[in-house]
């Protein structure tokens, strides 16, 4: 089964700064993806600090990738698939600024906590489809979640998610 896992990026670094593929082929192909990234949608998300997205999933299900490319965030990674082991289990990354790439397999949800002004950039498997969206409410208390913030900011959409218990 895959699992959600954190990715070293190996850096060209000099008196510049530094170059990383975040997505390729050889990449994909040595990381054993199960995702296809060679058909893919790549997105970018601004966040303000105590901005929490999520718990959002596409059907059919997505792959993604996910760099922090300004900031700070605390993100959660919910296995959703029912045949799974781990199924309602969540998995805890903080990801910085430049850091590691995050992969999330298909049939988890996604969620963050941007605990600095953020952005991030997502790498999806499948165009994302507004009609496909689904979310789970973020603070389900079956979940139990430690979300980092005291002052969460939340969507209508996602105060408004479904119970995990429902899905």
């Amino acid at each position: 089964m895959s699992i959600p896992r954190l990715i070293n990026l190996d850096k060209y670094l000099d008196k510049r700064g530094f170059f990383a593929d975040i997505i390729s082929k050889k990449l994909s192909s040595s990381l054993k993806f199960k995702g296809n990234f060679s058909n893919y949608q790549i997105s970018l998300s601004s966040n303000n600090k105590n901005v929490i997205r999520g718990l959002h999933y596409q059907k059919p299900m997505q792959a993604k990738l996910v760099f922090v490319i300004k900031g700070k965030i605390q993100d959660i990674v919910l296995d959703i698939n029912k045949n799974s082991k781990t199924f309602g289990r969540y998995y805890q990354f903080i990801l910085r600024e430049k850091d590691k790439l995050l992969y999330i397999p298909k049939k988890f949800a996604h969620g963050y906590c941007a605990l600095e002004k953020s952005e991030i950039i997502y790498v999806l498997d499948k165009n994302y489809k507004n009609e496909n969206q689904h979310t789970i409410k973020w603070d389900d208390k079956d979940l139990n979640i430690k979300w980092m913030t005291k002052k969460p900011i939340i969507s209508n959409k996602d105060k408004n998610g479904k119970k995990f218990n429902s899905i």
